[in-house]
């Protein structure tokens, strides 16, 4: 398999700084399907917010998806995309405000017409939210690890989290918080056994998330038999028990998903959760 020249000088760097034992004890197996909602539940809530990511915890996800990013003044918060114009009545990057002007934002979504109004959140506020009731997949877009360590340790949560990273910060993260699960997306390149061990080899994760449509049954085996645990992104406006199939029998025992609720559901029906 041939790595892009811009990723050679990380190769040393990130291996140094991971150690692959067995397939890793993840947060969360108490059901032998894993559900992760994707940016909450928000099917029914304003993706990223609160409110969102309470719905995911009443339909009975597993995990919340929680976008990191950091403001003006060096606040970890809560938002997927790189500006608040999507999301929000406001506009511009999210690195460009302060914590207060951020805060001060009103959440905009024209399906919900009715709600109240909602604030993006600060990543200490989902964490109160979650405690105890919820486990984290942290999508670091924009973060320092070890800020994020410190909170999550703050509010002991520090177990009950993985984490999707980029090869750039792998050392950054095992540096702060060594025991964390991390996760890379399965390059297109990779196609088979061999070249599947090759990555893992150069890039040790527990975790391999990306499309679901990049995996096959010898795919996800093979991860296994390497030690790692397949999460693939299943996430779209179609998704039906027919696409779920197509999964679990590729032997994936775990989804991101858009509809977490309609996922448990049909996970309920056929007595895998």
């Amino acid at each position: 398999m041939k790595i892009h020249l811009a990723l050679l000088c990380t190769i040393n760097l990130c291996s140094a700084y991971f150690l692959r034992g067995q397939t890793p004890h993840l947060p969360s197996a108490k059901h032998q399907f894993t559900v992760i909602a994707h940016r909450g539940n928000h099917v029914n809530a304003p993706e990223n917010t609160l409110l969102a990511y309470d719905e995911a915890i009443r339909v009975g996800a597993d995990y919340i998806e929680v976008d990191i990013r950091t403001t003006k003044d060096g606040q970890l918060v809560v938002m997927h995309d790189g500006t608040v114009d999507r999301t929000t009545q406001g506009h511009g990057k999210v690195s460009d405000l302060t914590l207060s002007e951020f805060s001060a934002l009103q959440i905009r979504d024209e399906r919900f017409p009715q709600l109240p109004a909602l604030h993006p959140p600060t990543l200490e506020e989902v964490l109160r939210l979650a405690k105890g009731r919820i486990h984290l997949y942290l999508d670091d877009k924009d973060s320092e690890p070890t800020k994020v360590a410190a909170l999550l340790k703050q509010y002991q949560m520090d177990t009950c989290a993985v984490v999707y990273t980029s090869v750039q910060k792998c050392k950054a993260w095992k540096q702060a918080m060594p025991g964390i699960p991390t996760m890379l997306s399965l390059p297109k390149l990779v196609k088979d056994r061999a070249s599947l061990q090759q990555f893992l080899q150069t890039y040790p994760v527990d975790i391999l998330d990306g499309a679901v449509g990049g995996y096959t049954p010898e795919l996800v085996q093979a991860a296994g038999e390497l030690g790692a645990w397949v999460w693939p992104d299943i996430q779209n406006p179609g998704e039906n028990p027919a696409q779920w199939d197509i999964s679990l029998k590729m032997g994936i025992r775990a989804l991101q998903s858009d509809h977490p609720e309609a996922l448990i559901q049909y996970l309920q029906s056929i007595k895998m959760r």
